[in-house]
């Protein structure tokens, strides 16, 4: 009897088990088909795909008019099924007829009719076996894309199964629910550079030095923060052949060889590859990191809009994330306790040192779905440690922490849906519009993310910009420039402008008050002068005294280290504000500026302001010198046959006065 009982139950595990597994098939299979149905072009898929179907045509990166014609001449069902932009993309042929010193629409010439994708090119080539086996049946060519991130999805349930045997399953689990079905239909490498940033990190830890290297090398070829999970990967190796009781549970530190050797050979190599690519076409190891980073974006405040902001931060795409990391701490007991701590501070210090260079992006709020980009694969180095917890706690305490983090997951995923359909980057989230309508002091975000989500679109944010929230007709919160002292005309009498209490100044000298509001006096401001430069214009040349260029839609570049301005204003003991507006070339992105042989410092001239004092020395005119110490010729870095020495291209120039 004993026999047979033991037989019906361990048939009925087995039958259990099976269904459970069973079930799990049925629901990827699910969420695959629904991935792919519902993927459209966003973030920089536009430029992944013309790359892809590039290399399918005729085996290289170098985008020529030909291939955006051929997508555009899709079937016109199907193109809307993509959100394939074809006005931009026609405009994209004729902007590149001629060498343009400046990328636009994600992509960069070198010559007319060639073309480059400003973003490196391994995940579209990684595409192309997928696009190639699509095109003869006439299918969605995103498919390639998305069925390239499913893949990436099945290789960490792969390494998942020998990592964490008996514990794959949920361990997959997490990983999907922790943002990846938000990535699934994204047409970029964000969730590549997931999958890749775990299973180096897991590696890392299991002594796999090899394996870590190629994973994090390829994932640092789309993204390069990873390349900082090769340091770490050293510095555990060094570990445990002093104290090897510290690799991951069940895992055995196999001897440093040959295999480990050229992985790590091709990991160095794949992360190097982008660098050495933009550097022989275009003169400049990175494209984006010339163009769309500056280092004095990186702050304290980014950091925690990052992590934190209620818009787009971490916390709000993976509370159950940290809720499994709490539940770690006051779960997990003796002797384990120690090791798993060691691993927590390790993952999370790394995951901080990667997440250093994203925060110089300077459009931070870009396309994302429910949390940003980086935020969602930066995640995975505390995924690692959240795994770790289901190997090292007790019995019955695991349940503890995987029940903890898929309940609030799963509200994540009722909230914005099973791929993120109800969220939307250019709108503020549940949890902020509550925050801002009862507490509104107490959520000061960055302020490109504040505004474009109010106004519901990605607009520049001038100097003089002035913007209230409001819901249902209450005013709420108030943005502008701290310098920003003009009157507010809509809200307020003549003379005076709307001020709020619990001021707030976050970076880039913007500044925050709140409801309830009040009126104020304001010194007055009499504009001395305002100049546009270009074509339209032509009567201002009369200003540009040395160092610039011609004339030419919509600013006039400087041409060569210093160029200088002389502004018929006369400085008469008022207190006077210079105000600029232009763009940046190449590296250069701040100048050194003098007004009348008075040194004033480093300022960003694309939208400055220049305070000069009363007690300035008093002249009949203003004589402004900027320095452009980083200015370049596009024809050094091989973008164009253009010598000038493009520094700064100035839009306007304004000079007010202000007085009681």
């Amino acid at each position: 009897m004993r026999r047979l009982a033991y037989f019906v139950v361990s048939k009925r595990a087995t039958l259990l088990r099976f269904a459970v597994l069973a079930l799990f098939a049925l629901a990827c299979l699910g969420l695959s088909w629904y991935s792919l149905y519902t993927i459209k072009i966003n973030g920089d898929g536009g430029e992944y795909l013309l790359v892809t179907h590039a290399l399918f045509r005729h085996g290289s990166v170098a985008i020529r008019p030909g291939d955006i014609e051929e997508i555009r001449h899709l079937p016109l069902p199907l193109l809307q099924t993509m959100n394939f932009p074809g006005e931009t993309y026609a405009h994209l042929q004729q902007l590149f007829q001629v060498a343009h010193p400046l990328p636009w629409g994600g992509f960069a010439s070198v010559a007319p009719d060639r073309y480059y994708s400003i973003h490196f090119w391994l995940y579209p080539l990684l595409a192309v076996p997928f696009y190639a086996l699509l095109r003869p049946f006439g299918a969605n060519p995103l498919w390639s894309l998305g069925l390239l991130n499913l893949s990436f999805a099945g290789a960490v349930l792969f390494y998942l199964r020998r990592a964490m045997p008996g514990r794959a399953v949920p361990g997959f689990l997490f990983f999907l629910t922790m943002g990846s079905t938000f990535y699934l239909n994204w047409t970029g490498p964000e969730l590549m550079s997931a999958s890749c940033a775990l299973i180096a990190c897991l590696a890392a830890l299991r002594g796999e030095i090899g394996l870590s290297f190629l994973l994090s090398g390829l994932g640092a070829s789309q993204n390069p923060s990873l390349i900082f999970v090769m340091p770490f990967a050293c510095l555990v190796r060094i570990a445990l052949y002093k104290w090897p009781q510290l690799i991951w549970p069940g895992a055995g530190l196999k001897r440093f060889g040959r295999r480990d050797a050229v992985m790590m050979l091709a990991g160095v190599s794949l992360a190097m590859l982008p660098y050495v690519f933009f550097q022989t076409i275009f003169g400049v190891p990175s494209l984006p990191g010339r163009y769309f980073t500056s280092p004095d974006l990186i702050t304290a405040n980014r950091l925690f809009s990052l992590l934190f902001d209620l818009d787009q931060g971490m916390l709000i795409g993976v509370p159950g994330l940290f809720a499994a990391l709490l539940a770690g701490v006051l779960l997990i007991r003796a002797p384990s306790r120690a090791y798993w701590l060691c691993a927590a501070v390790s993952m999370i210090a790394l995951m901080l040192v990667m997440a250093v260079p994203t925060l110089s992006a300077r459009n931070w709020n870009s396309g994302c779905v429910v949390m940003l980009r980086y935020a969602y694969w930066l995640a995975m180095p505390l995924l690692v440690v959240v795994l770790l917890s289901l190997r090292l706690a007790p019995t019955g305490a695991h349940s503890v922490v995987a029940a903890s983090a898929l309940i609030l997951q799963a509200g994540v995923l009722y909230l914005n849906g099973v791929v993120g359909q109800e969220s939307n980057s250019l709108g503020h989230s549940a949890e902020a519009r509550w925050v801002l309508r009862y507490f509104p002091g107490y959520y000061n975000p960055d302020a490109e993310v504040f505004y474009e989500r109010s106004v519901g679109s990605e607009n520049e944010m001038p100097p003089d910009l002035t913007y209230l929230y409001q819901a249902d007709g209450h005013p709420l919160k108030l943005l502008r420039q701290a310098t920003n002292t003009e009157a507010t005309p809509e809200w307020c009498p003549a003379d005076q402008r709307l001020q709020g209490v619990d001021v707030h100044t976050e970076d880039r000298g913007w500044q925050y008050s709140n409801f309830p509001f009040h009126c104020q006096h304001v010194p007055h401001v009499e504009q001395l002068g305002k100049w546009e430069i270009g074509t339209d214009h032509p009567d201002n040349d009369r200003l540009l005294a040395s160092g610039w260029s011609k004339p030419e839609p919509p600013c006039i570049w400087s041409d060569g280290v210093q160029s200088s301005l002389v502004l018929p204003v006369m400085m008469d003991g008022r207190p006077l504000r210079i105000r600029t507006q232009g763009l940046y070339y190449g590296r250069q992105n701040k100048s050194v500026v003098s007004v009348n042989g008075h040194a004033l410092g480093n300022f960003d001239l694309t939208q400055a302001v220049i305070e000069l004092s009363s007690d300035f020395p008093k002249d009949s005119q203003l004589t402004v010198v900027l320095r452009h110490e980083d200015a370049s010729s596009p024809k050094s870095h091989g973008e164009s046959v253009d010598e000038r020495i493009l520094g700064f291209c100035l839009k306007s120039v304004s000079v007010e006065a202000m007085f009681d």
